[in-house]
């Protein structure tokens, strides 16, 4: 009998050993959503002889339709620092030029045959090995043809490309909407201070003659960057980006040079692409118009910069979601529009002089123009005493302190009731103000800060980012 019961104790035993196990083991949670950076590596479709650039900056524009697509796919949540990425995407545009060396005075044959090509590079960001090139022909444009729709049915072939290799089915991408708003650009590039400039112009003849020679090309642009006061240039070592600048004269089909200057922007840390821009010269015979095309196009260069540097910038730990993620820890930071999903009204904010004297009091002019079809139109309640709502922040993206002033106009505005004021803006009008910056602001502290408007008259707004420097 005892031998029975010590059997059954045993059986027993091993059953709710058995059925301990089974209710401890772990629930394995889903997998977070891998993380991506996407770099503009920029190019263009050239310039010349038949052909086209797709209705604009092709390399800009492939980066804005891509990184939209891709935020719209949402399969990765995409990260505004490379040094949070898991892939790394870089997208850029191309022509594949080949000449015809049959052609004659009688124009028997065409001299040129390009090849427009959008190309994206997937690189794991934790190993540096390629993953994946990627590359999508361009139906070259005919008379007649629809350049907005080939270009953007590459960038849907690009995102089933990235589709296949990841495991999703394709054939599902849309299109891409014209009146999407501008995709954010890298935030290294508006919360840098150290730049460190690389010029890797080659040693030709043929450029000399526009630049004045190799170390011409850096001595001009540092001289503008300098003029700008954006960025303190330092060796590479103490360095946040790297100007990569260069500015050759390749020979074209058309047995003209093709002068052009291009500029990559390069995360010193992670020595990934961030930006790059291209500018051409275009040929000219005289010694002197060759220099000043020259320098003009420097110009135009650090504009393009000072355009990437001051839009709304996302901040160095922000993102945008993947369409799987249900924890609202990676909450997307949308700058200058607020965190709303309602379209912003675009303004351009200016500034007298980016460097002002600490105590002097700051503000900024605001320029609304209506260029669309509908009329913006504002609401506010009467006697409200924060009309223009300012952000100013840090290089290193913090809000700046407020003053007691500014605590005292938000709080005021946030529960202020008023009789309703309203107007619209037409169609084609303008309008123009100064906002108040310093008084909502402190900004005494000798530095630089990064300042962008946010609302004006109850209306959400998106403005471009304006550096300014506080001296002693």
């Amino acid at each position: 009998m005892t031998n029975v019961r010590l059997a059954l104790a045993i059986i027993l035993g091993t059953l709710l050993s058995r059925t301990g196990t089974a209710q401890s083991t772990p629930v394995t949670s889903p997998a977070s959503p891998e993380k991506a950076f996407i770099g503009n590596a920029g190019g263009d479709f050239g310039t010349g002889l038949h052909v086209e650039d797709f209705g604009g900056n092709g390399g800009e524009r492939a980066y804005n339709e891509f990184f939209l697509a891709m935020k719209q796919w949402g399969h990765f949540e995409i990260v505004s620092n490379p040094a949070h990425a898991d892939w790394l995407f870089e997208i850029n545009v191309r022509n594949e030029q080949t000449c015809d060396y049959r052609y004659s005075r009688r124009r028997e044959h065409e001299p040129v045959h390009n090849d427009y090509r959008i190309d994206l590079l997937m690189t794991d960001a934790r190993t540096g090995a390629v993953r994946k090139r990627f590359s999508e022909s361009l139906a070259t444009p005919q008379f007649f043809s629809n350049t907005d729709k080939i270009f953007d049915q590459g960038i849907v072939a690009l995102i089933d490309d990235v589709k296949q290799v990841v495991g999703e089915p394709v054939g599902r991408t849309p299109l891409a909407a014209h009146n999407q708003p501008m995709a954010p650009p890298p935030s290294g590039i508006a919360l840098a201070q150290k730049i460190h400039i690389d010029n890797q112009s080659p040693s030709d003849a043929g450029t000399q003659r526009y630049s004045g020679g190799t170390a011409y090309v850096y001595d001009e642009f540092a001289a503008d960057l300098k003029r700008w006061g954006r960025y303190e240039l330092v060796p590479a070592a103490d360095a946040d980006l790297v100007f990569e600048i260069s500015f050759s004269a390749p020979e074209q089909c058309a047995w003209f040079d093709d002068p052009q200057l291009n500029l990559t922007i390069v995360d010193f840390r992670s020595k990934v692409v961030l930006w790059t821009f291209t500018r051409h010269l275009g040929h000219t015979l005289l010694a002197g118009n060759a220099r000043k095309d020259f320098s003009q196009a420097m110009k135009e260069l650090v504009d393009a910069i000072r355009d990437i540097a001051e839009r709304p910038a996302w901040g160095a730990t922000a993102s945008f979601p993947a369409s799987t993620v249900t924890s609202t820890a990676a909450t997307p930071l949308i700058a200058a529009g607020g965190q709303s999903t309602v379209p912003a009204i675009p303004v351009t904010i200016s500034i007298p002089s980016p460097a002002i004297k600490s105590g002097s009091d700051v503000r900024v002019h605001v320029t609304v123009k209506n260029s669309s079809k509908q009329d913006f139109k504002f609401i506010y309640p009467s006697g409200d005493p924060l009309k223009c709502d300012v952000a100013v922040r840090r290089l290193d993206g913090s809000m700046s302190v407020e003053t007691q002033d500014g605590a005292k106009a938000r709080e005021a505005h946030a529960s202020w009731r008023g009789s309703p004021m309203t107007y619209s803006l037409r169609p084609g009008e303008t309008q123009t103000r100064d906002c108040e910056v310093s008084s909502l602001y402190d900004m005494t502290q000798p530095g630089k800060y990064l300042i962008d408007v946010r609302q004006l008259d109850g209306k959400a707004v998106q403005s471009n980012v304006l550096a300014v420097t506080i001296a002693p």
